[in-house]
């Protein structure tokens, strides 16, 4: 066989064996790696309606997902129950009414292969880049992306300023100033 006829044979077999290759390999052709929307935890406006008090106490049982750790921290699992199915390109809308409408000041993703890692002494870690992608991060709903092909499960916690205390100055110092210092005794006039 001619060297012309070896580089056509060979050529002509690395190009097969790279189309078979490329035809097993997973990838995203169509819609299967299309993403989704999810929401946890009801808005503020179902949770806290001025209209009914009765209602959002018959509501808050029901449908309340996530819950304060304290005051000032928010939590869409306890860390050693199940966490949130994190799919590739899945958008997840949080929602922490229990916060107050105070705006985080920190919002964690944790993000673990498998669904409960405390309970299997799974890792989880702290996740970053296109794998916690926020977005709108607002008072009383924040969004999370995981903008990626893999799938995890997530667990977020939400951290918020304290409240200011009108009694503080300012909230910085924590002393608290003497109100009658400001206001003149009227009977001394």
């Amino acid at each position: 066989m001619s060297a012309k006829k070896k580089l056509l044979v060979s050529s002509v077999a690395i190009i097969a064996s790279l189309s078979v290759t490329s035809l097993l390999m997973p990838g995203c052709f169509g819609r299967e790696c299309d993403g989704d929307e999810q929401s946890w935890g009801p808005p503020r406006d179902v949770y806290d309606s001025d209209v009914d008090a009765a209602a959002d106490a018959a509501f808050e049982p029901r449908m309340v997902q996530g819950h304060l750790v304290d005051e000032n921290t928010w939590e869409s699992t306890a860390l050693d129950d199940n966490w949130l199915a994190y799919l590739h390109e899945r958008t997840w809308h949080v929602y922490y009414p229990q916060l107050g409408g105070r705006q985080p000041d920190q919002i964690t993703a944790y993000i673990s292969a498998n669904e409960n890692p405390a309970k299997t002494n799974d890792s989880l870690t702290a996740g970053g880049g296109n794998v916690a992608k926020f977005f709108r991060v607002r008072p009383d709903v924040a969004t999370v992306r995981n903008d990626t092909c893999a799938d995890f499960f997530v667990r977020l916690v939400v951290h918020v300023p304290p409240y200011v205390d009108a009694g503080t100055n300012g909230g910085d110092s924590g002393s608290v100033q003497d109100a009658s210092n400001s206001v003149q005794d009227a009977s001394k006039d």
